[in-house]
């Protein structure tokens, strides 16, 4: 990974440009980074790289959320009530 000044961006993007073939350029404002710069290809696979799926709260599959309630329990301990305990399965 490779740093630079959004400064040096706007003044020489063709060398930044370049250094994001090779690797992942991450561009900072005042210090701090604010933008990842990297090629088509590598966005691709990372696009593709994590088959799992994604839920929100109102579409969680029911046996999902019972896995995610007794995962839940086990790290808080068994003394805990569930006000949603018609969700479990």
């Amino acid at each position: 990974m490779r740093e630079f000044s959004e400064a040096e961006w706007r003044n020489d993007p063709t060398t930044v440009a370049a250094a994001a073939n090779d690797a992942l350029v991450v561009l900072l404002n005042d210090g701090q980074a604010r933008h990842v710069l990297m090629t088509i290809e590598r966005y691709r696979r990372m696009q593709r790289s994590d088959p799992r799926p994604v839920y929100r709260t109102d579409n969680i599959p029911p046996e999902i959320a019972a896995e995610i309630l007794t995962a839940i329990d086990a790290f808080l301990g068994d003394d805990v009530e569930h006000e949603a305990d018609d969700h479990r399965a």
